[in-house]
C-alpha cells in the first residue's frame, strides 16, 4: 500500500481577492490564535506582493484550511494593521470580541437573564451572537465604562454557568461546555505529534455570597451581609476555601450559580494537556477529544479551550491545543 500524502491547502479571502493555495498570490506564513474566556481572536499573515492586494484596516478576513480540497473555517474577522515591506505584506486581524473591546458605556439592567444583558452588550457593539443561553436571572446588573463590554461579557459568563468566546464563523457564543459531546479521538503517534499533561490537585470549594436586593433600596433590615449568610450563599466542592462577597449577586440561585462556574472551571484546570498536531482544521473550541496512548499517561477526555493554527513554508501545517479535562 502506498503511503497517504498529505498537502496542505489554504483559502483567505481579504481586500476583495481570494488567495488560494493553487492560485496567485503567495501566502508565506499564516497563524491563528483562538481561545474560550479569554481575548480576541488573531489572525496574522505575511503575503508574499506577487499582485495587487488593495487590503485596509476594517476589511473582512476569513481563512480556510485543509486538505485535498476539503477545508474548514479556521477564523472571521477584520484587517486590524497591514505593515508592508519590499517584497511581502504583514495582515494583523481580530476576531468578532474586537468591537466589544471597544465599547464602554453605563447602562443599569433590571430583572433580565445573563444572556439577555450579553446579547444587548453585543448589540450595542454591532457584533452578532450565534448562541446565547439565558442563564440566572439576575435582579441588577451595572454594566459600567470602568470596564469594556467584552469584560462585561466575560464577567457575566462566570458568574452565570457560561463560557465566552466566538467560533470559526465569527458568531459569538455563550454558552457552557460541558464536554458531553460525542469525542473525537486522537492517538498518539498517529494524531498527536507532542503531548504534555499536567495532573493538578482537587479544586477548592468555591463560596459566593451574594447582596440583598432590599439593601440597596434603604432596606437595612434585609442586608444580610451584616448577619448570618448560610441560607443565601452558593457552594460547590469540598474541599476548604474562603468565601467571596460580589454585590452584583442579589440572589442565592445567582450565588449558587457563580460558585458551579468557578468550581468547573477549576475542575477543568486541575487537569490540563497541551497537544501538537498535523494541521487539524476540523478540531473547534468547545470541541471534546479523547487522547489516547500518550507514553507518560494522561489519556482521558478533555475540552479544547485554546487552539493555534501554524502553516508556513519550512514547518508545514500544524494545530497546537490547550485542553481542559472533563470532571
Amino acid at each position: 500500500m502506498s503511503p497517504r500524502l498529505f498537502f496542505p491547502e489554504f483559502e483567505v479571502a481579504i481586500g476583495g481577492k481570494t488567495l488560494k493555495t493553487k492560485g496567485k498570490g503567495d501566502l508565506w506564513r499564516l497563524e491563528i490564535r483562538r481561545e474560550v474566556n479569554g481575548g480576541a481572536d488573531e489572525a496574522l499573515l505575511q503575503i508574499g506582493l506577487t499582485q495587487p492586494l488593495d487590503a485596509k484596516p476594517g476589511d473582512d478576513l476569513t481563512v480556510d484550511l485543509g486538505y485535498s480540497g476539503t477545508l474548514h473555517r479556521v477564523f472571521t474577522g477584520t484587517v486590524e494593521n497591514l505593515a508592508a515591506g519590499l517584497a511581502s505584506l504583514e495582515v494583523s486581524a481580530l476576531g468578532a470580541q474586537a468591537p466589544l473591546l471597544r465599547m464602554r458605556g453605563d447602562k443599569a439592567y433590571v430583572n433580565q437573564k445573563a444572556g439577555e444583558v450579553f446579547q444587548a452588550l453585543a448589540g450595542d457593539a454591532g457584533a452578532d451572537v450565534g448562541r446565547a443561553e439565558a442563564g440566572v436571572a439576575m435582579s441588577f446588573y451595572l454594566a459600567d465604562s470602568a470596564s469594556n463590554h467584552w469584560e462585561h461579557g466575560l464577567r457575566l459568563g462566570l458568574h452565570s454557568g457560561n463560557d465566552v468566546y466566538a467560533d470559526a464563523e465569527g458568531k459569538l457564543v455563550f454558552a457552557p461546555i460541558n464536554g458531553d459531546a460525542p469525542p473525537v479521538k486522537l492517538k498518539f503517534g498517529v494524531d498527536l505529534l507532542q503531548a504534555a499533561c499536567e495532573k493538578g490537585e482537587a479544586p477548592a470549594k468555591a463560596i459566593r455570597i451574594p447582596e440583598s436586593p432590599a439593601s440597596s433600596s434603604g432596606d437595612e433590615t434585609a442586608n444580610w451581609i451584616a448577619k448570618d449568610s448560610a441560607q443565601h450563599k452558593g457552594e460547590a466542592g469540598d474541599k476548604g476555601a474562603g468565601p467571596r462577597y460580589f454585590p452584583f449577586l442579589r440572589t442565592q440561585e445567582h450565588a449558587q450559580a457563580s460558585a458551579d462556574a468557578l468550581f468547573l472551571r477549576r475542575q477543568r484546570d486541575a487537569n490540563r494537556a497541551e497537544v501538537e498536531m498535523l494541521g487539524r482544521a476540523d478540531v473547534e473550541l468547545g470541541d471534546t477529544v479523547e487522547l489516547e496512548g500518550l507514553p507518560a499517561g494522561g489519556d482521558g477526555t478533555y475540552v479544547v479551550l485554546a487552539l493555534r493554527h501554524d502553516l508556513g513554508r519550512m514547518s508545514g501545517f500544524r494545530t497546537y491545543a490547550s485542553l481542559g479535562g472533563v470532571p
